[in-house]
């Protein structure tokens, strides 16, 4: 018997079993496929120090009528998939209302707070530097009104929390960014945060390490959970059952389903991304984020990333 089963590979379930291993734990991490090969393989490589609060819900009614209506790029929805999302979109929307936002925002900068030193204790105890640009992210504004809001926003961080920006005007921001074909309003580069070139190859390298460590990674599809009279059994596909003591459920989109036959209820709001690859003579020094667009463009070992912001 295992002391920690940890379903899923990704970012987030090889993390937490590092954490765990550090911490004196046997860990065994168990998924269908190898490591930083689903969600986390395809997304922008941001580590995000500077985001000090969660993305709330829009609270105006011209905000939430927008959405609705799809007037902007920034949220494309099925309505055949709006019932099942019912209960997390009032809750998201509840959560977000001031004083709620207020309380989970100082929980949620306990995290962001040390993501970066974090990162780089398992940066450096993988050999990982080199999958790393530490040039920050820009966020680029088409319109002036939003470059104003953002800056705003930037300063009451630097006031707050002391997160380091600086507001580019567009000569600014061309000069930074010479690939750029279009002018912008200006843009906000946010400096502390760093940047990955290839987010599944570092899930990979993270893996090899918990391996080296003396983990076990197991390349099996979960069908079921079942709690006996102590500790968990974890049912596999091929027909195995493996027993642990505790259980880590870090499958992203997935959870809810393995949950829901327990009777746990977890609220969830499945987002699909996307991203394609682009050859490009010049790449960005950086993550580029085309707010109005929606779109992100990264610099990745495989080219020029494009992909859903």
């Amino acid at each position: 018997m295992s002391e920690f089963a940890i379903l899923g590979a990704g970012i987030v379930g090889v993390t937490t079993a590092l954490a765990l291993q550090e911490g004196g734990h046997e860990v065994i991490i168990i998924d269908r496929r190898q490591p930083g090969r689903e969600a986390s393989y395809g997304n922008a490589g941001i580590v995000q120090v500077e985001v000090m609060e969660p993305y709330a819900f829009p609270r105006g009614a011209l905000d939430v009528l927008r959405l609705a209506l799809g007037l902007g790029n920034d949220v494309r929805y099925q309505l055949a998939a709006l019932p099942s999302a019912a209960l997390p979109l009032a809750l998201y929307y509840l959560n977000s209302a001031p004083i709620r936002y207020r309380t989970i925002s100082q929980i949620y900068r306990q995290l962001i707070g040390r993501c970066a030193a974090d990162h780089d204790k398992l940066i450096a105890g993988a050999g990982a530097e080199h999958l790393f640009v530490r040039r920050g992210y820009i966020q680029m504004h088409r319109e002036a009104r939003e470059l104003d809001t953002d800056a705003a926003q930037a300063e009451r961080y630097r006031k707050d929390f002391g997160v380091q920006s600086r507001i580019l005007t567009n000569q600014a921001l061309r000069g930074e960014e010479p690939c750029l074909k279009r002018d912008f309003a200006g843009a906000v580069h946010w400096q502390q945060s760093r940047s990955c070139v290839d987010p599944g190859g570092l899930v990979a390298t993270y893996a090899a390490l918990f391996r080296r460590r003396g983990g076990t990674l197991l390349e099996e599809e979960v069908r079921s959970l079942t709690q006996p009279a102590s500790g968990w059994h974890v049912h596999l596909r091929n027909g195995r059952r493996l027993a642990t003591e505790n259980i880590v459920i870090a499958l992203g989109a997935w959870s809810p389903s393995l949950l829901r036959p327990l009777g746990v209820s977890m609220p969830m709001i499945r987002k699909r991304g996307y991203h394609r690859h682009y050859k490009a003579d010049r790449l960005p020094g950086r993550p580029l984020f085309d707010v109005a667009a929606a779109a992100l463009y990264c610099p990745m070992s495989q080219g020029l990333r494009l992909t859903t912001g």
